[in-house]
């Protein structure tokens, strides 16, 4: 660029010097061949240059519509609420009562899904892919070889020759502890090899986890409930109360029901024995990171309002609409509370605030619109067994 502009400087003074003799005293005469080798150089260096410039435009305009290329996904305008799948995965509708633990789950990296777009929730979960959700949940760093120190601090001999043979010693140290490793596992059962092993380590480092009375582990075991639950608590170090003379697992659903980790089934009864899904892991974790759920619960069946209830003032003094979905009648909660009602037979969910009191036909416990209703259920069916939770 520099020397461009030197040529145009000349081009520009030369007919000066010819013309006027100006600045004479400065420049030596300059020959009509020379001006015109100058002028020929110029004209090659602008030209040059228009074609570098030229060449980045196009390279520019190339890079940002490559940037800015963007393929829309393929959508369905007529794909109905019953079948709509969530935008993570695939084979999750948006009412599916897992959604919101999954959502969750995902967002934060503690749980992946199959590389066909599909997260499977009612696949069962086995002991160490359960540990692996749960220790990544718990922000807990996994390495290899986290029960040794391999590299233990040293203080600095004045020698260097002391040093170089501490340094040999500590190397032929470690690899004796490596080879001991590799050839006796954590359990007779267990692979160092295997993807789980690092997660198995730290597990049993940290206490989390210990095997069988028959000094197994089972890696490959469905995970109960009792199980996955003390893995949980173990894994963020809470303080758990062990009754004498109580089955094992007594003290981490004490603490699971204090703290509104797990809701009981329509019995009453906690399941601790009961194989757990990949959805009802995910939903384990939800409910103790999240805490979404007050505690109050409630079995029962949901109905919904006949026709003629629509546009009359509801209780709480709000018109009732029976095509939204989101308002509800309870006898007993208080108005705007929020509740989330479960479908038992199939699983879907809808978030609901009470506006209104009924029904009071006995055994039924909520009132829906037909909008919400509809959301979760049929029509035709009348009645749906449900769970409400109250949330938070």
């Amino acid at each position: 660029m520099k020397r461009f502009l030197s040529l145009l400087a000349l081009l520009i003074l030369v007919p000066f010097v010819h013309a006027e003799g100006f600045l004479e005293d400065t420049y030596t005469e300059v020959s009509l061949t020379e001006e015109a080798e100058i002028i020929e150089e110029a004209t090659e260096t602008v030209d040059s240059s228009e074609v570098e410039i030229q060449t980045e435009t196009e390279q520019d305009t190339s890079t940002t519509e490559t940037e800015t290329e963007f393929i829309a996904p393929e959508t369905t305008e007529e794909t109905s609420p019953e079948n709509e799948a969530s935008w993570f995965f695939i084979d999750l509708p948006n009412d599916n009562a897992y959604a919101p633990a999954i959502e969750f789950m995902s967002s934060k990296n503690y749980m992946t899904g199959y590389s066909d777009g599909t997260i499977r929730v009612d696949n069962p979960v086995s002991r160490v892919e359960a540990l692996k959700m749960i220790l990544a949940a718990s922000e807990i760093d996994v390495r290899r070889n986290t029960r040794n120190n391999l590299t233990p601090e040293l203080e600095a001999p004045e020698d260097e020759l002391e040093i170089l043979e501490e340094i040999t010693l500590e190397l032929e140290s470690a690899e004796e502890v490596i080879t001991t490793e590799e050839t006796a596992p954590l359990f007779p059962d267990t692979d160092p090899n295997q993807w789980y092993y690092p997660f198995l380590e730290t597990a049993v480092d940290m206490g989390i986890v210990s095997g069988h009375d028959d000094g197994n582990f089972k890696p490959t075991d469905t995970v109960t409930m009792a199980e996955a639950l003390k893995m949980l608590l173990e894994a963020n170090q809470r303080r758990i109360v062990h009754l004498p003379n109580k089955e094992w697992y007594s003290g981490y659903f004490s603490y699971a029901i204090q703290h509104r980790i797990t809701v009981p089934n329509s019995e009453g009864e906690q399941e601790p024995e009961k194989v757990l899904t990949r959805g009802d892991l995910a939903n384990l974790i939800y409910r103790y990171k999240v805490k979404p759920f007050t505690g109050e619960y409630e079995y029962g069946i949901a109905s919904y309002y006949a026709d003629y209830f629509h546009g009359r003032t509801t209780a709480s003094g709000v018109p009732f609409d029976m095509n939204n979905p989101k308002m509800a009648a309870h006898k007993t909660l208080p108005f705007n509370t929020w509740v989330r009602v479960t479908n038992l037979n199939n699983n879907k969910y809808i978030d609901v605030e009470i506006l209104d009191r009924g029904p009071y036909i006995d055994g039924r416990i909520i009132d829906l619109s037909k909008g919400g209703f509809e959301e979760i259920g049929h029509l035709g069916s009348g009645i749906l067994n449900v769970r409400i939770e109250v949330l938070q």
